[in-house]
């Protein structure tokens, strides 16, 4: 579930708890752009976009990881310059950036850094590490 809260004089009030698609119950990020697109991120390989939160918790959204042409798992979104940034992770690393008109088209995708799949040191690391 996505809990929305707003925070005044050091407290929280709930607005509102939203379902996600089953599938999408490891999200890594949660997002929305500043002409009102709300974006999920989540482990593995998904990104979907709604309109508002309400439309998510109907099932109303549209996955978007084809449309963007990645190859990873998408971590997060950031947005400046008028571009949506996403970095992808895990399967395949690099980061992506977008644009979309106010219909929502997505366009403009462009690709900043390409680091391929993960190599022989990656995995290394991958083991090394304690989980």
């Amino acid at each position: 579930h996505i809990t929305r809260v707003r925070f005044d004089d050091d407290s929280y009030t709930p607005l509102g708890t939203y379902r996600v698609p089953e599938e999408m119950v490891s999200a890594n990020d949660v997002f929305r752009t500043s002409d009102g697109w709300w974006y999920v991120t989540s482990t593995p390989q998904r990104i979907v976009r709604a309109r508002t939160l309400d439309d998510l918790d109907d099932g109303r959204f549209e996955d978007v990881y084809e449309t963007l042409g990645l190859s990873g798992t998408p971590y997060y979104l950031a947005e400046f310059d008028g571009r949506v940034f996403v970095p992808q992770i895990t399967q395949y690393s690099g980061v992506i950036s977008f644009v979309h008109d106010e219909e929502g088209a997505i366009s403009d995708v462009r690709t900043h850094f390409d680091f391929g799949p993960p190599n022989e040191q990656d995995e290394e690391r991958r083991n090394y590490l304690p989980r």
